[in-house]
């Protein structure tokens, strides 16, 4: 065989290039997410999702709402970003960088994206009131002037100043008036955005806001990405339990009681887009949207706001056999009476067709889809919808584990003598953990300067992986700036 002949070898398959194995999680450390209480804040809630669909979870008791989004949801329809000036600046800009100017390239490099959205203003818009909306549309519209032109940033930035003196001195109408110099003429829209998709709302009875506050978790398990809330009222235990199935498309909500007959709740779908929802059946709420077709309408009448993506979801309801009921209220929400558990399937779908369909010519019937996917799945027990679940998600978060510890008994052990008598109470705890004595990872965190608990830095680890596979999955969309999930119309990035 010479040196230049070709030799044939067999293509590696994905045995031959990686066999997951199973993480021997210590049981003192498991990969958990812990908190003492319900979510306060958004940022607080805890994101679980398929790749697809996403949720968070915000615990509350006597009243809980999960977050919905669907990764299709966008403002704004298909158009053509291809800038016909891109070639001749690149050139101009490569010819700075070669001759060392690079100050000079930084500027020329502006031309580059020309203009992004496609559109521009025949009039000036005036800017949504309040002091936070000054902020955020200030910050776009600078962004967006510093693409047409870098003299009209200084523009933006001096009428920012004048407007915030205005604004602190109280004279709130001029501030309106000049509110309007924020986007001059001509100047181009901002880009399109990241929708949510709506809301699982649920409300409990009176008796749940005496709920006994020492016994409530919440916790992200990374290693089964589920969710669970667990809280107890008088002798009753409570608790919840959410995962996104990838492999199913849906996301699975049960709620049970540990006596019979004890769990009454009140469910409904809702969402801050543009929607009607009512109940589909005995046991199925149906909500229909749409997103909107141009995140600023060049014009104020509405007729002209051409047609954004379109959404459906279900929520379809069951509860254990022959104990409680289920009652329908305002043909818009159902009510569970007396029951032991329920479990509740969401699904979504939208109109989106890919990058280059608009909207308006889309085939696809969100609602039929939806309808679908319910059918092919809602004769699966729980058990069954969460083994499908767990085998696809370990098959993932399994091929990649980080031991930076020793175990929790060495770990105390082989501690310095000077960490051992400062303040390592909460990671004791935490190494000691029983179910009944946990440790809130914030309190892990906070003491984190004190103990450098490794451990920590496995599960922020393990967070990530956990973050990236809930967000991203083949076939679905990239990634954006919050993985999947989203709870505002105008969102801080776009």
């Amino acid at each position: 065989m010479g040196d230049g002949d070709w030799v044939m070898v067999r293509r590696p398959t994905e045995k031959d290039l990686w066999e997951p194995s199973l993480i021997q999680t210590d049981p003192s450390k498991p990969l958990e997410v812990r908190f003492k209480g319900p979510a306060k804040h958004w940022t607080d809630a805890i994101p679980i999702g398929n790749g697809r669909l996403g949720a968070m979870v915000w615990g509350g008791v006597q009243s809980e709402t999960l977050n919905l989004n669907d990764d299709t949801l966008w403002t704004g329809i298909p158009g053509n970003y291809t800038n016909p000036d891109a070639p001749t600046a690149l050139s101009e800009v490569r010819k700075l960088v070669d001759d060392g100017k690079y100050a000079e390239a930084t500027t020329e490099a502006v031309k580059l994206s020309g203009n992004p959205s496609g559109e521009v203003y025949d009039e000036p818009q005036p800017l949504r009131f309040g002091l936070g909306m000054i902020y955020q549309t200030a910050w776009s519209a600078y962004t967006n002037c510093a693409i047409a032109s870098m003299s009209l940033s200084n523009y933006i930035l001096k009428a920012l100043q004048a407007i915030l003196k205005l604004f602190i001195a109280g004279d709130i109408e001029t501030v309106k008036r000049m509110s309007f110099r924020l986007y001059p003429r001509n100047l181009p829209v901002m880009m399109k955005v990241y929708q949510l998709l709506g809301d699982i709302k649920l409300e409990f009875d009176d008796s749940h806001a005496a709920y006994s506050e020492e016994t409530y978790w919440r916790v992200l398990d990374l290693d089964t990405a589920t969710t669970k809330v667990r809280y107890s009222i008088g002798d009753v235990e409570f608790t919840r339990e959410h995962f996104a199935s990838n492999p199913d498309q849906v996301i699975v909500t049960k709620i049970s009681g540990s006596k019979s007959g004890s769990l009454s709740f009140t469910v409904s779908l809702d969402s801050k887009l543009h929607h009607h929802s009512r109940v589909n059946d005995i046991n199925q709420i149906l909500i229909e949207g749409s997103c909107p077709g141009s995140r600023i309408p060049p014009k104020a009448n509405e007729n002209d706001d051409p047609k954004g993506i379109q959404f459906s979801a279900i929520l379809h309801l069951q509860i254990s056999d022959e104990v409680g009921a289920i009652h329908v209220l305002d043909d818009r929400k159902l009510k569970v009476e007396g029951s032991d558990w329920a479990v509740m399937l969401l699904v979504a779908s939208s109109s989106f067709d890919g990058p280059f369909i608009k909207p308006l010519d889309s085939k696809r019937n969100p609602t039929s889809e939806c309808l679908n996917t319910l059918n092919s799945i809602k004769n699966l027990s729980f058990d069954g919808l969460y083994a499908r679940h767990l085998d696809d998600y370990q098959n993932l978060f399994h091929r990649v584990s980080l031991q930076l510890s020793k175990s929790s008994k060495s770990f105390r052990e082989n501690r310095p003598f000077q960490m051992k008598e400062r303040l390592s109470s909460a990671t004791d705890q935490y190494l000691e953990s029983t179910r009944d004595e946990m440790v809130a990872t914030s309190e892990r965190v906070k003491s984190f300067q004190d103990d450098e608990d490794p451990s920590l830095v496995e599960l922020l680890f393990q967070y990530g992986r956990y973050l990236l596979i809930s967000c991203s999955r083949p076939g679905t969309q990239v990634a954006n700036l919050q993985g999947i999930w989203n709870k505002d119309i105008e969102p801080p990035w776009e």
